[in-house]
């Protein structure tokens, strides 16, 4: 069975990444979080609008706000601060389009683990389940304050549906990388071939269409750094 240990520290390191933005050293830090909520409010989206379908699943501007969020912020700390999100990054993509496009990528590749799980009859059991929900209570206990821990998960647009779903989906990434290759979490060389696999499922299987709201985000109201 795949373990939940490597899963759990995957999505612990994720959501600490964005706690530490919010409570870095500078002040520059922690004026992202007003920025970021200001633009939103200041726009006429609502959370539950649909900026883009991946595969069968409809990704929602919040839960969206926060891959972008995360992406941006992961991306921060090998790039200086951006000035102009059109200016040219890699590759002749803008800065705006790299992060996007790098967003979309990673939802295509969480359904392309979907769409092998199926292919190879792959499944969370209850147990699993079980387990991920122990997990949410051990986040809760880790904090004294519940109500300072929701509040901060809703500045990100993360909430305990979001934050289940991606550990569902590191466990079953491994639960599928077991059945296909056996449980050698060392094995570099196995775990190569299958990102690769999944990568070209994403690339090949998984489509894409997007809405308005997609083709009109403009990261240049949002001062992210």
């Amino acid at each position: 069975m795949a373990k939940l240990k490597k899963s759990a520290i995957a999505i612990f390191i994720i959501f600490a990444l964005l706690i530490v933005s919010l409570y870095g050293c500078s002040r520059n830090d922690l004026s992202v979080q007003s920025s970021i909520s200001d633009s939103l409010e200041n726009t006429n989206n609502n959370s539950d609008d649909i900026v883009l379908t991946v595969g069968k699943r409809n990704i929602f501007w919040s839960e969206f706000l926060f891959y972008v969020k995360y992406y941006a912020t992961y991306m921060n700390e090998y790039t200086n601060d951006i000035d102009n999100w059109f200016a040219e990054y890699s590759n002749g993509m803008t800065y705006q389009e790299y992060i996007l496009n790098g967003t979309v990528e990673w939802l295509k590749y969480d359904e392309a683990i979907k769409l092998k799980a199926d292919e190879i009859n792959c499944e969370l059991d209850d147990e699993d389940k079980n387990r991920i929900n122990k997990q949410w209570e051990i986040l809760f206990e880790s904090y004294e304050n519940k109500e300072v821990l929701l509040n901060e998960m809703s500045t990100y647009y993360c909430n305990e549906k979001l934050y289940k779903e991606m550990i569902s989906g590191f466990l079953l990434s491994d639960k599928c990388f077991e059945l296909l290759y056996g449980n050698e979490d060392n094995d570099t060389k196995s775990r190569m071939l299958f990102e690769q696999e999944i990568s070209e499922l994403a690339e090949n299987d998984i489509e894409v269409s997007y809405t308005d709201l997609y083709e009109n985000i403009a990261l240049n109201d949002i001062e992210y750094f």
